[in-house]
């Protein structure tokens, strides 16, 4: 996998950084047999399947925390109070958050793939963007394996619901996910 400056690890999974974030609520399960996988077990060696694990398990650490705090938000605003002191409690949750990011990252050795995420400061557009992208990954996996886990139809398929207006394309998608 192509290697990026901002980035020390060779074969992190690079679609949430790109993405700037990506959390939602991604079924756990198994591995999904997407290109870096199918890779890894044609071309790859031990070293490099671990360093791919390793990779997955911090997406799949930083993922959670940015779900835990979208959901902590969301309970706060629900509560009765004053936009001053909502601003502030949005504050100290995204301090909160970026704390335990640190401890996170302390836990991976300083890995710092993603400190870039959190170079502006902690925000809702940056948890609804994890959100976004993270909550249709169950959908496409789905639309992977209707098409055998071949790319070449898969991605026809996407280009398909891209045609589609927006209400329907995320009704096919719920469809999809739900599966």
């Amino acid at each position: 996998m192509q290697r990026h400056s901002h980035d020390t690890d060779p074969v992190a999974v690079r679609p949430l950084e790109r993405a700037g974030s990506g959390a939602g609520a991604a079924r756990p399960g198994p591995e999904p047999r997407g290109v870096s996988t199918r890779w890894l077990e044609r071309e790859g060696g031990p070293a490099q399947r671990a360093a791919y694990a390793e990779s997955r398990r911090r997406r799949s650490e930083l993922v959670a925390l940015f779900v835990r705090y979208r959901s902590k938000l969301a309970a706060f605003y629900e509560r009765p109070s004053s936009a001053e002191e909502k601003r502030a409690g949005k504050r100290r949750l995204l301090s909160q958050m970026e704390e335990e990011y640190r401890t996170l990252k302390a836990s991976w050795a300083g890995f710092s793939g993603y400190d870039r995420l959190f170079a502006g400061g902690a925000n809702n557009a940056l948890l609804a963007s994890v959100a976004s992208y993270t909550e249709l990954v169950p959908a496409f996996r789905e639309l992977l394996a209707r098409n055998g886990g071949e790319l070449v139809p898969f991605y026809a398929a996407v280009r398909e619901l891209a045609k589609l207006g927006k209400q329907e394309r995320d009704a096919r998608l719920a469809r999809l996910g739900a599966n």
